[in-house]
């Protein structure tokens, strides 16, 4: 298979998703998104119109993307500023064809989704955790099953790690305590607690746990709010990292991941 791009160089990208019917990659200089597949349910962020897409098209109204998230059929992107774009059909009612920017979501770092659900989370800089979409079982953790939240909500303070899973969501805290709301489809999501639905977000111990997971207390979350450039570095807790804008990299035993050029997550290991 080729990658839509004639093999050019320039495009390989850098940041993918997949949707049901969709797929998306960030690439080149400009951080520029495309998207193909089909458009039922606005998938490729372009007028209703256009009815798929064969190969890769832009969307033009996004620019500097740095993240890109897809659950069934709605969608999320972060650009360089920390703001949040939506569209598809994450809730109820007429697909969002044109990407919007959310209301009430600024210097956002990181964002998540699945492929299967039909929810998103957000983190700010400061820590504020965010949701919005479908809330069928309680995957929102608002404290109720109501149907969806088109508006970001704020959930959670304090926060370092965030997974929006298909039913459920998990939230971990600077202290290392992890959260969970939602309910588990095909099995239990919460290790050492009794598999029932819960509607907000409840402390659970993975370590007692009999998949057992990483020790919490060993990992140590800092939200770096400064530039960090191509070819720099920033040191914590006695080592150097240097700066990276893909994905994870394991540098001298220790996890590192740039969330944004002016934004990063680094957590130690120990």
């Amino acid at each position: 298979m080729g990658d839509g791009f004639g093999g050019i160089l320039w495009y390989q990208p850098f940041n993918i998703a997949a949707g049901c019917y969709s797929a998306y990659a960030v690439c080149g200089d400009e951080n520029q998104l495309y998207a193909a597949g089909r458009n039922y349910h606005g998938e490729l962020g372009q007028d209703p119109s256009v009815v798929d897409a064969r190969t890769p098209m832009k969307i033009s109204t996004l620019k500097d993307i740095v993240d890109i998230k897809a659950t069934a059929f709605g969608f999320a992107a972060l650009d360089k500023l920390g703001d949040v774009y939506g569209w598809g059909k994450w809730v109820e009612g007429q697909p969002v064809y044109i990407p919007q920017k959310l209301p009430g979501l600024s210097n956002i770092v990181s964002i998540s989704g699945k492929n299967d659900g039909w929810h998103f989370m957000a983190i700010s800089n400061s820590g504020n955790c965010y949701v919005w979409g479908r809330n069928q079982y309680a995957q929102l953790g608002i404290g109720d099953a109501s149907p969806f939240k088109f508006d970001p909500l704020l959930v959670a303070t304090d926060v370092v790690e965030i997974c929006a899973g298909e039913t459920f969501s998990y939230l971990i805290k600077s202290d290392g305590k992890m959260y969970g709301t939602g309910r588990g489809k095909q099995g239990s999501i919460w290790m050492n607690l009794p598999n029932v639905t819960r509607f907000s977000f409840t402390e659970i111990n993975n370590e007692v746990a009999p998949m057992y997971m990483c020790k919490n207390k060993r990992r140590i979350s800092l939200i770096v709010n400064r530039v960090i450039c191509e070819g720099e570095s920033v040191s914590y807790g006695g080592k150097t990292f240097d700066q990276t804008v893909r994905y994870f990299n394991r540098i001298k035993g220790t996890n590192v991941h740039t969330l944004l050029v002016l934004k990063a997550t680094i957590t130690l290991v120990r």
